[in-house]
């Protein structure tokens, strides 16, 4: 795992395809205009707990807006070296996919994108909670 923002960057810039968990990074990745395969795996006990509280058929935001899979999961049994292995060959081999891949995902972050900073946001709704309070 990287944590420096422009190791980070310098990494993500110099990449053609990634293999990454669900989260901020595959947020990141997608930004970057980088097709990917996302994979996770929970032990049984917490993956148990995770599906009797939480009612989503995907662990990928970009999937979870689509309700469907724009970017491949391998998800607990399937989140082994073969089938990684086996996903990413095949997705290599068909551009057509990886292209569609990220035409969906950038679509969809340019449809969650805020044309404002996130501070702007957060003073923007405050001024109009005050204006309405007093």
């Amino acid at each position: 795992m990287v944590s420096d923002e422009s190791i980070k960057s310098k990494i993500l810039s110099n990449s053609v395809f990634a293999v990454s968990k669900s989260g901020t990074v595959s947020l990141q990745i997608s930004s970057s205009n980088i097709p990917s395969i996302i994979i996770y795996k929970l032990n049984f006990i917490n993956f148990m707990i995770f599906k009797m509280l939480v009612n989503v058929k995907f662990a990928n935001i970009i999937n979870i807006i689509n309700n469907r899979e724009v970017i491949p999961e391998l998800l607990q049994n399937e989140c082994n070296a073969e089938e990684i292995y086996r996903s990413v060959i095949y997705l290599l081999k068909n551009p057509a996919l990886l292209k569609k891949q990220l035409l969906d995902c950038s679509k969809t972050l340019e449809g969650i994108r805020s044309k404002t900073s996130s501070s702007e946001e957060a003073s923007s709704v405050l001024r109009n909670y005050l204006s309405q309070s007093f």
